[in-house]
This record gives C-alpha cells, structure tokens and sequence, in this order.
C-alpha cells in the first residue's frame, strides 16, 4: 500500500485540487470559503490556499511582474500537489490571468486529480464589489497595471464556469457542488 493510500484511508477521502480563477471581486475566496465549511459540514476535510494569504507568507518574496506571477502560481501548484497526495481537498482561489500559468498547472498537477474553473463576473460587476479597494486605488491613480483593466487577463482553458455575475453566492456554490459532483 503506498503512502497516499494510506493517507487517504486514514482521511476517509481522496486528495483532489480544485482551482479556482477570475478577476477580483468575482468572487473566489468567497466560494471557496463556502465550499470549505460546506464540505467540513459533510465531514469531508479541505483546506485553502488563497492568493492573499499565500502572498503574504509562503511567498512574500514575490512581486507582481508576469514572472513573479508565474512563480507565484508554480510554488502554489507544487504545493496543493503535495497536500493532494496526502488525501486533502485543497481548494484554491488565485486571479490565475494566464493561459500558459493554467496549463503550467495542469501539468504539476499532473498526478492528482484537480479541475480548474472560471468565476465569471464582469468588470463592472467585480469593480463594483471592490472588496479589497483595488479598483478605487487603480482609479484614483495609486495602483498600476491592474488585471483586466490595463494589465492582461487571458480567460481559458478550464474545465467549469461559474457565472458568479448574475447568481448570489448561494446560486454559485449550489452549483460549483453539483459540478464538481461533491
């Protein structure tokens, strides 16, 4: 019996990646929170690895150029690999802007079983929730180059969407739940 047999036997589950991408504000460590503590509710075990606080820790010594960027999602890949094969759900929820990130990811991922989905909100929609004073700062002047305004953000491939635009946030997990079969 290998160790992640084991681990999964011992957690009663087996270890998936579920990675969640989109412009801020559309929605992410909402959902993935929801999904957390849904999950937990079910007995089922799942951590979070979130954009911010893997920013602030694990990767701290990161800045925002496209290179940064691009570490900054291979370290999390790794490591959501590595708690995967442990027999832990980790949920992840990072703006993810590029197509050549995703498919770095897929391939990292490549031994586990991960899914990556698309949060769908707009511009106006996401501008208008502003929930960490982004969008307020990059129009005031105080903040450059901002993902989907003035910066690329390149939408697919993925695996689901969610239109977190038009739904409440019980709408969107009652349907990241039924696709992701949870």
């Amino acid at each position: 019996m290998s160790a992640r047999n084991e681990y999964e036997i011992l957690l009663k589950q087996t270890g998936r990646v579920i990675w969640l991408y989109g412009l801020s504000g559309s929605g992410k460590s909402t959902l993935t929170e929801a999904l957390r503590q849904e999950l937990l509710r079910r007995g089922t075990y799942a951590v979070i690895l979130d954009g911010d606080a893997i920013r602030g820790t694990l990767n701290s010594d990161l800045g925002f150029s496209p290179e940064d960027r691009h570490e900054n999602l291979r370290r999390t890949a790794e490591l959501a690999r590595f708690l995967a094969q442990r027999g832990i759900i980790v949920l992840t929820s990072f703006i993810t802007p590029f197509r050549s990130s995703r498919e770095m990811i897929h391939q990292i991922l490549h031994d586990v079983s991960h899914t990556i989905g698309f949060l769908n909100a707009n511009l106006k929609t996401c501008k208008q929730r502003d929930p960490k004073g982004i969008y307020r700062a990059h129009a005031e002047g105080r903040l450059k180059s901002l993902t989907g305004v003035d910066a690329s953000f390149e939408i697919g491939p993925h695996d689901f969407e969610v239109n977190t635009d038009t739904q409440t946030a019980a709408e969107s997990l009652k349907d990241l739940i039924q696709t992701l079969k949870f």
